[in-house]
């Protein structure tokens, strides 16, 4: 494929669908008996914790591997997370970035996806957008056993990710556009010459509105 003229990178966690997916999916997974109720309530206080700022995202997902999916079979969440989207995928979209992708898609410009979402959830919402390349949280497995997080996908990822992009696909700068809903991920939007926020939350908006970018 010849180098594209315009990069267009998005999140997926309140930027292309309305809610966390991975939340989203831990209650799927309790619906189907995989997770004890138990587990849920802790999921749901994990979350909460993350949400009100008393953890960082790099120790929720170490919280979340450890209580919930070490030991489980990746291909059998696979299986899983496949089920889930074909259920819910219409549901969840966030229809204003979907269209920014789909318009991106059909003006043949190079669209991936950057997600901090495991990458066995990810990999599957890659599938269902048709994405040119996908990355997310790495949980590493063994023997077909997730065992622990060996790869983060946070704001800096991302940064490191695109600017990475943007020299293998020798794209200028200002041909690259970035969509994201969190302040989390400034690092990503700032590496963008074309930063988007989806929804933003209060302190993006304010970067946002400070910085003349375009809000969605």
């Amino acid at each position: 494929m010849k180098d594209p003229k315009e990069i267009h990178v998005f999140d997926l966690d309140q930027t292309l669908i309305i809610s966390n997916s991975s939340f989203n999916f831990g209650i799927y997974l309790y619906r189907k008996g995989v997770l004890p109720f138990l587990t849920m309530i802790s999921l749901i206080w994990y979350y909460f914790v993350f949400k009100m700022g008393w953890c960082s995202i790099e120790t929720l997902h170490h919280n979340i591997c450890n209580r919930y999916f070490c030991g489980l079979s990746r291909s059998e969440i696979e299986m899983y997370a496949e089920q889930f989207l074909s259920q819910y995928f219409q549901e969840i979209l966030y229809a204003p970035a979907y269209h920014e992708l789909c318009l991106a898609k059909q003006t043949g410009h190079y669209t991936v996806l950057l997600s901090s979402s495991p990458d066995f959830l990810v990999k599957k919402f890659a599938d269902y957008f048709e994405v040119d390349e996908w990355a997310a949280t790495i949980y590493h497995s063994v023997n077909d056993k997730i065992v622990e997080v060996s790869q983060l996908m946070v704001g800096s990822d991302k940064a490191f990710y695109l600017n990475d992009l943007i020299n293998r696909k020798n794209v200028d700068k200002k041909n690259v556009w970035a969509y994201s809903d969190s302040h989390l991920d400034l690092p990503f939007l700032e590496a963008a010459g074309q930063p988007i926020g989806v929804n933003p939350d209060r302190i993006l908006r304010g970067e946002c509105e400070k910085n003349g970018w375009t809000i969605i």
